[in-house]
Formats: C-alpha cells, structure tokens, sequence
C-alpha cells in the first residue's frame, strides 16, 4: 500500500470528515484504509463516472474531501 495514501486515510480518521470521494488508482489506498470507519466512503476509477453518482452522495451541511490522483 503506498505509503502516503495510507498517511492520508490516517489524517482523515481524526478530523471531522462526513464523506470521502476519492477517484483514480493512487486515491484507492486512501479509500481502503478510511473504509468501514466512521466515514462515508466511496471510490471511483474517473472522474465521469464520479460525476453520473456526485449529486447522489452529497447532502447539503456535509463535510466532504474529494481526493484523486
């Protein structure tokens, strides 16, 4: 797992954080190491297709991160 990715989650986990999107390869170690934490987690392999499901995920007041790589 890289090693900065995994950083990231970590950094995440102990901040207030709603929802997380990341999307691109590198971003999925983020994902996987926020997932089946506190966090609303969700992945996407590019940026349309984080685009056809965005407005499904949001909701007005949260506190989102939007990572990518």
């Amino acid at each position: 797992m890289n090693f900065f990715a995994k950083e990231i989650g970590n950094i995440i986990l102990k901040n207030k954080l709603d929802v997380l999107i990341t999307v691109g390869n590198l971003s999925k170690h983020t994902y996987e190491t926020v997932n089946n934490h506190d966090v609303e987690c969700y992945y996407f392999e590019n940026n349309e297709m984080l685009l056809k499901e965005i407005d499904n995920i949001l909701i007005q007041g949260d506190t989102v991160l939007i990572k990518g790589s």
